[in-house]
């Protein structure tokens, strides 16, 4: 250490005048017993004091590799081993099971999935939460000695289908009761206890779900006939991962073309819908839609089914509620007659009707309607 210092003194001098060097000397020597006397001390407290900024980011990279989920109650309608949907109110989530087909709704946006196994021998549905609000949709399809489960991993902004994984259950003590999941880094963890080995997806190889279903309509409409809501309610009006309004017309057209003066269940549901709708925004303050959107709804739904309604109700009143319940237009003109039915005129006429053909002739039909009923 001396011999070094030595060096750098004699090169030192070479280049300032002799009549600083003892001052400049005294102060290396300052500054080197410091260093020696700090290193000294932190070697000795090394393993005693850990670095309080180190260990703090080893606990946020620890809980960054392991999040845990925690399952979500779901309030599900139908039979207890076959629901045709299930909610979450507080997390804004719904699964619905159409046949061969999974509708998943978060925060207003809608994604499907087609599923291989329809479930015959029945099936459940799980949903779990993280601390940073991703989720895990679970659909469990029963077999005959086990479970088949599709997996979908929500990461705030879509839904990723993680894949499918059949477990065999042989023997029937082995019952899932206690799932458990974990998330460490890209991987998901799913874990049944009983001797039953731990399901593994990688979130990186996942496929996105997306609002495009391989089901026909006229397949999804048959098979919802006796519950017309789930198709009216879901999947006509959607939003797509941009939050933006996406319209199903190929769902409006099966209705404009399959309505009759009896078989006018989605027409009638259609009509119900769009009117809640209204209310939620202009009563309750509270809309997943904005005010464009909402007309834009009103325009489509309308030109669906208030030329239906004009043209069948008289042969079937009773069928049609005497004719006074589900023109949407009129529900707009009678209800809200200074703020909706003027705005609605304004961007109709903005937006050139949408070029939709029946919407202009049905502004007029609904401003002849009184509160007796349809002229």
């Amino acid at each position: 250490m001396r011999h070094s210092y030595q060096l750098k003194r004699e090169k030192f001098k070479t280049k300032q005048q002799e009549n600083r060097l003892p001052k400049m000397k005294n102060i290396l020597n300052l500054i080197v017993l410091l260093f020696f006397f700090i290193t000294i001390s932190c070697k000795e407290n090394h393993s005693v004091n850990r670095d309080p900024i180190a260990s703090k980011d080893n606990a946020l990279d620890s809980l960054e590799k392991n999040i845990e989920f925690k399952q979500i109650i779901l309030k599900c309608s139908g039979d207890d081993y076959s629901a045709k949907k299930c909610i979450s109110e507080k997390d804004k989530v719904a699964i619905s099971f159409l046949e061969k087909t999974i509708s998943i709704t978060i925060k207003d946006i809608v994604f499907k999935a087609n599923i291989e196994n329809s479930g015959e021998l029945g099936y459940q549905m799980y949903l779990y939460g993280s601390p940073q609000n991703n989720k895990v949709i679970i659909f469990d399809t029963f077999l005959e000695n086990g479970h088949l489960f599709y997996t979908y991993f929500y990461d705030n902004t879509s839904i990723k289908y993680l894949g499918k994984k059949e477990v065999i259950i042989n023997e029937e003590s082995s019952i899932l009761e206690n799932i458990r999941i974990n998330k460490n880094k890209n991987e998901l963890i799913i874990s049944f206890g009983n001797s039953i080995t731990d399901l593994k997806f990688n979130i990186d190889k996942s496929i996105n779900s997306d609002n495009t279903s391989n089901i026909s309509i006229s397949e999804i409409m048959e098979k919802n006939k006796s519950n017309p809501e789930e198709v009216t309610n879901h999947l006509i009006f959607t939003k797509d991962r941009n939050n933006k309004l996406q319209i199903n017309t190929e769902i409006l057209s099966y209705i404009q073309k399959n309505t009759t003066a009896q078989q006018n269940q989605y027409t009638l549901a259609l009509e119900k819908y769009v009117t809640h709708e209204i209310i939620k925004f202009y009563d309750d303050k509270n809309s997943p839609w904005t005010e464009e959107e909402l007309i834009k709804i009103i325009a489509f739904a309308s030109n669906t089914t208030d030329p239906l309604h004009k043209k069948f109700w008289k042969e079937s009143p009773d069928n049609w509620h005497n004719g006074m319940w589900g023109n949407i237009l009129s529900f707009c003109y009678l209800v809200y007659p200074e703020t909706l039915w003027i705005k609605l005129q304004n961007q109709l006429k903005k937006e050139s009707y949408y070029n939709l053909p029946y919407l202009k002739e049905m502004i007029s039909y609904a401003s002849e309607f009184d509160k007796f009923g349809p002229p």
